[in-house]
């Protein structure tokens, strides 16, 4: 039987125990309101790490990224390529603590959170060159939040509670087809903004010169 499953995933890395694939979180981007496809907020990719079991599945730990935090990624893996970079952390390139805290309180005060690592590591403990330098870790669980004046939230330090964790470890080329591929769809996401933002000045200009031309039949019909 042939599957009718459509995947939103732009690119994803497979291996005998994980899938990491990236996917868009994008609300909409119409002329009536073109700049809502640009907002951080609204806008931004899906890192997804899912485990495999013995029974044939896993459960899926998914983490948001902003646009720029991804396009960091990208500067640092063609960096990599090129032998400019060779110890690499997301959280102290882009001053973000790669944390998340969501959702309503439980009867102890805890929130669902999530917990990013994405890391390049050159050398293994032994000291060792490593076949699959780039390490990507998502912890689920859960913490205390605290709101900020700006409406938002933050977790409270030492809060978090480990519950689930899936991590997996990848080579330069494989970071290399993940970042590629969320460029891709970054750039093309761009474009689609920027029409959406023309066709929306048009139609304004359209009404204007409707009523312009309304407003004059108007006033010859009254002289």
């Amino acid at each position: 039987m042939t599957s009718k499953f459509i995947s939103d995933e732009v690119v994803s890395v497979v291996s005998k125990s994980w899938v990491f694939s990236v996917a868009p979180k994008i609300i909409s981007a119409l002329p009536t309101d073109p700049y809502k496809g640009m907002d951080q907020n609204q806008s931004s990719f899906q890192l997804r790490l899912m485990p495999y079991s013995s029974e044939g599945g896993g459960v899926r730990s998914v983490f948001n990224i902003s646009w720029p935090q991804m396009d960091s990624i990208r500067i640092a893996v063609d960096m990599a390529m090129c032998g400019l970079v060779q110890t690499w952390d997301l959280a102290d390139a882009y001053g973000d603590t790669m944390t998340r805290v969501f959702g309503a309180e439980d009867a102890q005060g805890y929130c669902p959170a999530r917990v990013l690592v994405l890391k390049r590591q050159p050398l293994m403990p032994d000291g060792t060159k490593a076949r699959l330098p780039w390490y990507v870790e998502i912890k689920n669980g859960k913490a205390k939040k605290k709101a900020t004046a700006s409406g938002g939230a933050y977790m409270v330090g030492s809060s978090f509670v480990e519950e689930s964790k899936c991590q997996a470890r990848l080579t330069d080329g494989q970071m290399k087809d993940i970042t590629f591929w969320a460029n891709y769809l970054l750039e093309n996401t761009n474009s689609w903004v920027k029409t959406s933002m023309l066709q929306g000045h048009q139609q304004l200009e359209d009404q204007k010169m409707a009523y312009r031309k309304s407003m004059q039949a108007q006033s010859r019909a009254s002289q």
